[in-house]
């Protein structure tokens, strides 16, 4: 379970692990759209390994990750 004020995580609009098993989790609200990234060994109050936000991205509404 991820979950704390570390994970920065809000409003969580799906989930999903890439082929390394790494964790990429979407949020819709209360940002335009941010994409956080957590180690597949994530558990409880960590922050992510990555962030995917900010009007540079182009990211809006993000929902649900594809990975290839």
């Amino acid at each position: 379970i991820i979950t704390g004020s570390n994970t920065h995580l809000a409003g969580v609009s799906s989930a999903g692990v890439d082929a390394s098993d790494e964790i990429f989790v979407t949020e819709c609200c209360p940002t335009d759209g941010a994409i956080y990234v957590f180690a597949s060994t994530a558990n409880g109050n960590v922050a992510p390994i990555r962030s995917i936000l900010g009007s540079k991205t182009t990211l809006n509404d993000s929902f649900y990750p594809s990975f290839h």
